[in-house]
């Protein structure tokens, strides 16, 4: 059975959700902090599938927990009732549309990982996903299950059991492979050119997500877990846009230049903060961000960053902008929702002020 610290120690916003409980095992099995040896090598190589992901299957995220964590599997079968009668921790994965305790749950259907000790009768569920979602937040959990219950959840579907135990860690010194130039554009171009363009959105969303999981893995595992800012604006953009181009909005592709740019590992940035907001711009910036996030407005007026704020993600800020939006009358072109404008209420500000300015109204 897992211990709690072990769980709690993970950086499990830093993973996929088949990554993350390979890490608990990790961690368990050679100690704290080595789930971060994931993130030692980072390296830009994505299947040319149509669009092309950099997404990883369950063979894949073995072999790396092998080569790099120090994980053996030495069973594996489909059998849910040996699962059951097995007393030994098992690295399990399932349809995450059938399980309850995900927001997945009855929403999306996808591979999906936890962990699995069976008792006489009951059965304790350990899953250190954590992610939010437009269905509800997932958080690393321990839960107690009857075990007819747990069948009942994995019946009808075929489950992957898998017996993972500690074998030889091997050396694994941080080692970033630089993204070749013709492979970035040629997988930046497939997403700028794909016809159906809402589709195109939702799938850069996915991919944005997992490039910044990526990234923030390697800075946490380098010491320099503030490298990865620069990722994490970027997949908030590109959520935004995705919702706001399924609104009939126009879609702000200044995105893709910057995607190519942080690949070949130039940060794209620019100042995106007026030096003299204007101050009732400002002022229903912050009175908007506190109604949506049921917070004081000193609290939000003294946040240096929006990520700050509690309860504060994407899905938030989409509501954020469409609110102002409705409230002030203005639209918000696609081509100024970049990673630096939406990051704080200064940014938030001037946008809205240079919007006013150019007098971009609702018709």
């Amino acid at each position: 059975m897992i211990p709690e610290d072990v769980l709690s120690g993970v950086y499990a916003d830093a993973m996929d959700c088949l990554q993350v409980n390979l890490a608990v095992l990790a961690d368990a099995a050679h100690g704290p902090g080595t789930h971060l040896r994931l993130g030692a090598t980072i390296r830009f190589s994505p299947k040319w599938t149509d669009p092309p992901t950099v997404s990883s299957t369950v063979d894949e995220r073995l072999y790396e927990a092998e080569s790099l964590l120090g994980l053996v599997v030495t069973e594996r079968h489909h059998d849910t009732d040996r699962l059951l009668a097995d007393r030994r921790t098992h690295y399990v994965v399932a349809d995450a549309y059938t399980l309850p305790w995900t927001p997945y749950f009855q929403q999306r259907h996808m591979d999906h990982s936890f962990l699995v000790d069976a008792g006489t009768d009951e059965v304790v569920v350990t899953d250190a996903y954590h992610n939010d979602t437009q269905w509800g937040a997932a958080r690393p959990t321990i839960l107690t299950l009857r075990q007819d219950k747990l069948r009942a959840i994995l019946s009808g579907q075929r489950v992957t059991s898998l017996l993972v135990q500690a074998g030889r860690l091997w050396s694994a010194a941080p080692q970033p492979v630089p993204a070749d130039p013709g492979i970035v554009r040629r997988y930046v171009a497939a997403y700028r050119e794909l016809p159906d363009r809402v589709e195109a959105w939702d799938r850069l969303t996915l991919e944005t997500w997992l490039l910044a999981r990526q990234h923030l893995l390697h800075a946490v595992a380098t010491g320099a877990p503030e490298a990865a800012d620069p990722w994490g604006r970027l997949a908030q953009q590109a959520f935004v846009g995705g919702q706001r181009l399924a609104a009939g909005r126009a879609e702000p592709v200044e995105l893709f230049t910057a995607l190519e740019e942080l690949l070949l590992g130039h940060e794209h940035a620019r100042n995106a903060t007026a030096s003299t907001a204007d101050s009732a711009v400002r002022d229903q910036v912050v009175a908007t961000i506190a109604d949506v996030l049921r917070l004081p407005r000193e609290v939000v007026s003294g946040a240096a960053r929006l990520a700050d704020l509690p309860q504060f993600n994407s899905f938030r800020l989409v509501d954020v902008l469409a609110r102002l939006e409705g409230a002030t009358g203005v639209v918000v072109p696609g081509t100024e929702l970049t990673a630096e404008t939406l990051t704080s209420v200064e940014s938030l500000t001037a946008l809205l002020a240079r919007c006013t300015e150019r007098e971009v109204f609702h018709a």
